[in-house]
């Protein structure tokens, strides 16, 4: 940066690295050696660019310029220019286009939002401090000031502008994961962004920045109301995302991954004795629709393969377009094996299910060490996976692989509570387990007996929502 302070030394000493009492008129080195004191007490500037070092998994760190503005800067200027630095990293590990493609959109509306600017600066120094791996006192300094600024927000009635305050709330959740504490989950900031997505109105949803943030925040939230049954979506969201949306061609006919879809699921974990025919639906469809997604992602692997030289490094727009694949595939196979354990606790003796699972299981171990060159940003979708897998088995070995492969991926994210998620869904299953085995025990015993056979089903388990919170 420019004008940092380079000592008041002679020229003589600084070119020896000594240090120059700065004695008038020759300091005391020079007037000893018996040469020309020139320069002492004199004020100096050096110059240098600004940098930003991103900590890879090799030795070398990955740095790029933040270049100097041609004109004098304000605060919001020197935050944009932070963020569009941060933007323009062409590294998969690191790209932030990985959280949504409308980030590079966002730029453009700063200045217009007291949230969102405090939120992008809270996020531009939390990421430096994440790829680093170091933690300063700025970057909880921002994070704190960011939420501060939301808080205030949200108490005024009066306030209109909900894109750029979600767009917000979103900035400070990737911070959150990034930064946090353990304890920080107790917070729940799924159950503020549904509210505000169910205060809106379509029209507020029509622009392609608008519905990417739409898609983009759907996603989380329907991790996180699997746990939290808080957290409901209004049904014109979900069809805004399919009639306005990126949803709103599919080439490929992938049905099973449609938002609209996805929405049934917290529904399927919750209370799948009231689905079972619908469950067994979208099972099917997977089944079939899964093995379409590991076809097309093995076509676009080689197509993207072949846009780059083994000397040169990929281009980042094919990397995210294999990513675009490579989380469809990841979803596709969370979502199979999660459903086919549905099945198999109200079938346990259906054969064939646990031989579909066992195929779902490998190929999700095969993407999580495939994704491993792709930490930490890159890969945050396999956590998810591994979450489902692990719980969905009850083989001890192959659930110890699983394990393992889920530590190495908490190595980036300390604070992520994914193990305590799957403990859950396992508590989940076994409780379906519990009520399948309680219901064949009562209807057999009313056979016998010629009893009633209605019984009060067992108590729910329950998980608080701010144990969870997934990427």
């Amino acid at each position: 940066m420019p004008g940092v302070p380079s000592g008041r030394g002679c020229e003589a000493c600084r070119k020896q690295k000594k240090k120059c009492n700065q004695a008038q008129p020759s300091c005391a080195r020079c007037h000893r050696l018996q040469i020309p004191c020139i320069g002492s007490g004199q004020r100096r500037f050096k110059f240098q660019n600004q940098t930003l070092a991103l900590m890879s998994t090799k030795e070398q760190p990955i740095k790029f310029v933040l270049g100097l503005p041609r004109s004098p800067s304000n605060d919001m200027s020197a935050v944009a220019s932070g963020f569009v630095s941060a933007l323009e990293i062409t590294d998969i590990r690191y790209d932030l286009g990985c959280y949504g493609l409308f980030m590079k959109d966002i730029p453009g509306r700063l200045g217009s939002n007291a949230v969102l600017d405090a939120s992008v600066s809270a996020l531009t120094t939390s990421y430096a401090a994440f790829s680093k791996r170091q933690e300063n006192a700025e970057t909880y300094a921002n994070y704190t000031h960011a939420l501060k600024a939301l808080r205030l927000c949200l108490d005024n009635p009066a306030q209109k502008d909900k894109v750029n305050i979600l767009c917000a709330i979103y900035m400070l959740i990737i911070c959150q994961t990034w930064i946090g504490k353990r304890d920080d989950h107790k917070l729940s900031h799924g159950e503020v962004v549904a509210h505000l997505l169910n205060s809106t109105s379509p029209q507020d949803w029509r622009g392609d920045f608008e519905i990417q943030l739409l898609v983009t925040l759907c996603v989380p939230l329907l991790v996180e109301s699997i746990i939290n049954p808080r957290i409901k979506l209004d049904p014109w969201i979900w069809a805004m995302t399919e009639t306005y949306g990126p949803q709103k061609e599919d080439p490929h006919g992938i049905g099973s991954l449609k938002l609209r879809n996805l929405a049934k699921f917290p529904r399927y974990v919750r209370h799948p004795e009231l689905c079972m025919d619908e469950i067994t639906m979208a099972y099917t469809q997977l089944v079939e629709e899964v093995p379409k997604l590991a076809t097309l992602l093995v076509e676009i692997t080689n197509s993207v393969r072949a846009s780059w030289s083994p000397t040169s490094s990929p281009p980042i727009q094919a990397m995210r377009l294999l990513g675009i694949y490579q989380v469809s595939y990841g979803i596709g196979l969370t979502l199979a094996m999660i459903l086919n354990r549905i099945l198999r606790a109200f079938d346990p003796f259906n054969a064939l299910l646990l031989q579909e699972f066992e195929p779902f299981l490998e190929q999700t171990m095969k993407v999580a060490e495939q994704a491993l060159r792709n930490r930490p940003l890159g890969s945050g979708y396999v956590p998810i996976c591994l979450v489902a897998a692990w719980s969905a088995t009850s083989d001890p070995f192959k659930r110890l692989g699983v394990e393992q492969m889920m530590i190495e991926y908490q190595k980036d994210f300390p604070q992520a509570l994914w193990m305590e998620m799957a403990e859950w869904l396992t508590r989940k299953f076994h409780a379906m387990d519990f009520k399948h085995s309680l219901d064949f025990l009562l209807v057999d015993s009313s056979i016998s007996t010629g009893s009633d056979s209605s019984s009060e089903e067992p108590d729910d388990i329950t998980f608080g929502a701010e144990s969870c919170t997934i990427m």
